[in-house]
């Protein structure tokens, strides 16, 4: 904030921390910062890999995730009372072409699904720009070349896609 740059920042545990742990959290930052390169996904601002403590350090938005935003839209209850931020039809187009753009971005030039595009994993800007974030099924799938099953039982499944919910495989058009 003193840079007038929000951030998202994570570590890894100094203690209790094995090594296979701290290569999986390695492969996490490499995913990261070769595949967060599109204007439609939250950039890596810094990571340390180097020396303990492990850290990633990944742009933030000012608003927070689309979700809390649209409930608090709902509740007239926004951060900013000054600003008026208004949710025309034109606004929410412009900010699907974003997010469509995203996952275009992950489905055709890095052949990865996203496997969790929810309002929760877009994060948007005071300006309404909006980026996606939760990109850790892409990262499994990135890392290990295949989506673990117990990745796919983390997601609640009130969150879940009907073809995941039906065990077929996961595919770009879950994204969409």
């Amino acid at each position: 904030p003193m840079l007038g740059i929000n951030v998202a920042f994570g570590s890894f545990p100094l203690m209790a921390t094995s090594p296979q742990e701290m290569k999986d959290f390695i492969e996490v930052m490499k995913f990261h910062i070769k595949i967060c390169k599109h204007d439609s996904l939250v950039k890596v601002l810094w990571c340390q890999s180097q020396a303990l403590p492990l850290c990633l350090i990944l742009e933030a938005m000012s608003l927070g995730n689309l979700l809390h935003f649209l409930w608090q839209a709902h509740q007239g209850d926004l951060p900013d009372k000054g600003r008026v931020y208004e949710l025309t039809e034109k606004s929410v187009f412009t900010m699907a072409i974003q997010i469509a753009r995203g996952l275009e971005y992950l489905t055709a030039s890095q052949k990865l699904i996203h496997g969790d595009a929810a309002a929760r994993n877009v994060l948007i800007h005071q300006d309404m720009t909006v980026r996606l974030c939760g990109l850790g099924l892409a990262g499994e799938v990135y890392c290990r070349g295949m989506l673990p099953s117990r990745k796919a039982a983390e997601v609640s499944i009130k969150w879940l896609p009907p073809e995941r919910i039906l065990k077929h495989p996961v595919t770009a058009k879950g994204d969409v």
